[in-house]
């Protein structure tokens, strides 16, 4: 065949005579000269192949319906249908071949259309040969020994129920896999050295990355590296953060030392390649794969020590931002050895990335003293990167410690600065600082407005998010769910449960669950925690904080208070540690509610004591008040005026839903401690007040608790002036009973005494008395015994409202 001869092929139409001699040679070197298989089962086939490469269009239905009839004559023929098959892959193998010297191709999308038509012509072609053959063989009663080799080559499938049939779905996958098994590398270098032919003059980096990955397909290391490398550059400039990074790591994986003399081009170390890829990874939230890929000795890594100490830096990072705090500072540790006494510049960044490491697991009080060294040397050598990154440590640690001022001016700076520089890391980072700053301050709409500004400026420097806006995220959604926006909350990056557009961090997700366990959706709550589930095993107490506080909630939810207490009291000096006392507030709450609902006085005393008691900032007041209340029920008694103490105090700080949990156990407190018509009015008003905000909040759980607690008081919530409205009465055996007595009743059943039921139902023993006394004379019997069997039959022994508390 020449090599150099071109074939013009008028429209779909036949060939001339020197194609259907080349047409005529492909099909006699595919037969290999077998009788078995003769050549006119090919010609309609090869042409049909030919038009497809050429045109690019798919089959038509004539020209199927031709193929249709060769099964069919193949199979009267006897021939078997795994030759037929053979034959036919064989020859669309050698025509692959011969097509980069017959197509006149032009441009990169025609060699992408012709190599895909051609390999959708063979798929389809042999799903129909195959499709008639087995028909034909059908019709004529079966011929077992070509259905068992149709079996046997995997074009058919014997299946027990339908007999054997083609595997349609598959057919053009084995033909590809066959058509390129005998020479697949030569095909995809072919194929690479043709894409780089008709490379544009400006590629983007699909366009050289389909040309990297074909060389690499072809195991033609040298230039599977060198286009690697491109590819990862092009995807750099154009913000591909994702794909810079994967063909970073590619290149990594392809480069060795004679492979990097071969290729004669400009290729950095390994060791550079694998710090690149670390870098851009971690960038889009696969800090894990980042965190694997620069994993052992860094030392043995490169003999220089420059790319070295730039690789203790990256995975020193790396290590703060997966909780690996002890190999963040063993990393800096080395970055200290390595870097040259006549390098400031280096060290300031050094010192910047020992204060993120110490400050991220709270040793602020270490964090500080690299954070000024940081600051000063970035500004005394211009190092403007440095000098942002130092400012929003300081910044944090000037919120932390409750210097507003100090701390808003530190954060302003830092953005400022990462706008300047257009870097998406210190944009994603300063935005972290702002929006952590306004959610202390209560300004969940100035937190809203600077995330919504550092997104759209990430947005332009890379596609896809940063990982560091799940943090900044997560906190504006902690300021709108304080505040009672909780629509607004949920609906802050759309569906939250979604996790495609979230890192593996799960910062945000812990950060919805609180809206969703106070709405009662256990389940999504679950989802999320169960996303979130490595933050439980950082050294962070910033990240073990709130994820301790979340899963307590949803243990005290759904009744397992003993589990949750036991896990506060778990997390409680992991959470101690950290010099973040919003850190320590969440856990406590969470704490307390869980060892009041398991009666574990002790406990409670021990989560105060190991989480230091109250804050010292603006929650202070809140928080002793619900302490004290906490406190009292743990105890089994019941006490208002520190839930009173509290609702006043959330109110002030604009925390509707803690309000109305105040207000509600302010309720219970007075039904259970005082009697008479003023204390029904006032428990009537707290009640009332919790009813409207949790409407407004739509929280399911606290309005259910609402409605129990009015039940068992005779209050209806909804109408304060109404202390005493008696709910429905329902029949209760031989003579109608009250619903308060069906209430009595039930606990009466479930072997309280009169004391009990009293205190379960906010009245006195002797009350309690009076309505045991009218129970048995409406059922007519002598005891409680034989009330409480009269129960069991009415069914009234399962009353859960009577006893829950």
């Amino acid at each position: 065949m020449g090599g150099s001869r071109r074939v013009e092929w008028p429209g779909s139409g036949g060939a001339n005579a020197a194609d259907e001699a080349w047409l005529t040679a492909i099909a006699q070197a595919a037969a290999g000269g077998s009788a078995e298989a003769p050549l006119e089962l090919l010609v309609e086939y090869l042409s049909l192949l030919a038009d497809a490469a050429i045109s690019g269009r798919r089959p038509k239905e004539h020209e199927i319906a031709i193929v249709r009839e060769l099964g069919r004559r193949a199979a009267e023929q006897g021939i078997p249908v795994g030759r037929v098959v053979d034959l036919y892959l064989s020859a669309a193998s050698r025509m692959w071949r011969d097509l980069p010297d017959v197509v006149p191709y032009r441009d990169r999308d025609t060699v992408r259309a012709s190599a895909q038509s051609v390999l959708r012509a063979v798929g389809e072609a042999i799903a129909v040969l195959v499709d008639s053959y087995q028909a034909a063989v059908a019709a004529a009663g079966g011929d077992e020994d070509a259905v068992r080799e149709a079996c046997e080559v995997g074009v058919m499938v014997r299946e027990p129920k339908h007999g054997a049939f083609a595997r349609h779905p598959v057919l053009a996958e084995v033909a590809y896999e066959t058509l390129l098994a005998q020479n697949r590398r030569q095909v995809h270098g072919r194929l690479a050295a043709n894409l780089a032919a008709v490379l544009p003059e400006r590629p983007t980096a699909a366009e050289i990355a389909e040309i990297a990955e074909q060389y690499r397909r072809a195991e033609d290391t040298e230039q599977a590296l060198v286009w690697s490398v491109r590819a990862a550059r092009v995807a750099e400039r154009g913000y591909a953060i994702a794909e810079a990074g994967h063909w970073y790591a590619v290149a990594a994986s392809l480069w060795a030392p004679e492979t990097q003399a071969g290729t004669q081009a400009d290729i950095p170390e390994r060791l550079s390649l694998l710090v690149s890829a670390a870098t851009h990874l971690a960038s889009v939230g696969e800090t894990t794969r980042a965190m694997e890929l620069l994993r052992g000795d860094l030392t043995t890594l490169s003999e220089t020590p420059d790319q070295v100490l730039a690789a203790a830096l990256t995975r020193g990072w790396l290590g703060t931002a997966v909780g690996d705090t002890a190999q963040a500072l063993s990393d800096i540790e080395l970055a200290h050895r390595l870097v040259p006494a006549d390098d400031p510049v280096t060290l300031a960044r050094i010192c910047a990335s020992e204060a993120m490491a110490l400050g991220t697991c709270s040793r602020w009080d270490e964090a500080e003293v690299p954070a000024r060294t940081a600051l000063e040397l970035g500004a005394r050598y211009a190092d403007i990167r440095t000098v942002g990154k130092a400012h929003f440590l300081l910044g944090v640690r000037a919120n932390l410690r409750g210097q507003v001022a100090e701390a808003v001016d530190h954060h302003q700076r830092a953005l400022v600065i990462a706008h300047a520089v257009a870097e998406p890391e210190d944009l994603a980072m300063a935005g972290v600082g702002l929006t952590d700053l306004y959610l202390r301050l209560g300004n969940p709409d100035r937190a809203a407005r600077v995330a919504s500004f550092v997104g759209s400026r990430v947005r332009r420097l890379m596609l896809g998010r940063h990982w560091l806006e799940d943090i900044m995220d997560g906190n504006v959604v902690q300021a709108l769910y304080e505040s009672g926006r909780w629509d607004e909350a949920v609906a802050w990056l759309g569906e939250p449960s979604e996790p495609s557009e979230l890192s593996e961090l799960g910062f945000f997700q812990v950060m919805v669950v609180p809206v969703h366990l106070a709405r009662g959706d256990v389940a999504t709550a679950e989802h999320l925690l169960q996303q979130a589930a490595s933050l439980s095993e950082r050294d962070q107490p910033q990240f073990v904080g709130p994820y301790g506080e979340a899963r307590a909630r949803l243990l005290v939810q759904t009744g397992r208070a003993q589990e949750a207490l036991d896990l506060a009291l778990s997390v409680a000096g992991t959470a101690r540690a950290t010099d973040d006392e919003d850190v320590e507030v969440g856990l406590l709450l969470a704490g307390l509610e869980a060892a009041a609902a398991a009666n574990a006085p002790d406990g409670l005393e021990q989560l105060v004591s190991d989480l230091g008691g109250p804050p010292t900032g603006r929650t202070r007041a809140a928080v002793a008040a619900v302490i004290d209340g906490e406190r009292a029920r743990a105890r089994g008694s019941f006490d208002p005026r520190p839930w009173l103490r509290a609702a006043h105090e959330w109110f002030a700080l604009g925390r509707p839903y803690d309000e109305a949990r105040a207000r509600f156990r302010a309720a219970e407190a007075i039904l259970a401690s005082r009697r008479g018509v003023m204390a029904r009015r006032s428990a009537a008003q707290q009640l009332v007040a919790a009813c409207r905000l949790a409407q407004r909040l739509r929280a399911g759980p606290l309005l259910h608790e609402i409605d129990r607690v009015a039940r068992l008081g005779r209050i209806d919530a909804e109408r304060p002036d109404n202390a005493h409205a008696e709910h429905s009465r329902a029949p209760a055996g031989p003579k109608a009973l009250t619903e308060r007595e069906q209430q009595v009743l039930a606990l009466l059943a479930a072997g309280l005494t009169n004391r009990e039921i009293g205190r379960a139902l906010y009245m006195s023993p002797k009350t309690a008395s009076v309505h045991v006394t009218h129970i048995l004379g409406k059922l007519g019997v002598r005891s409680r015994v034989q009330a409480a069997a009269v129960a069991g039959r009415l069914r009234l022994d399962r009353g859960g409202d009577a006893r829950a508390r």
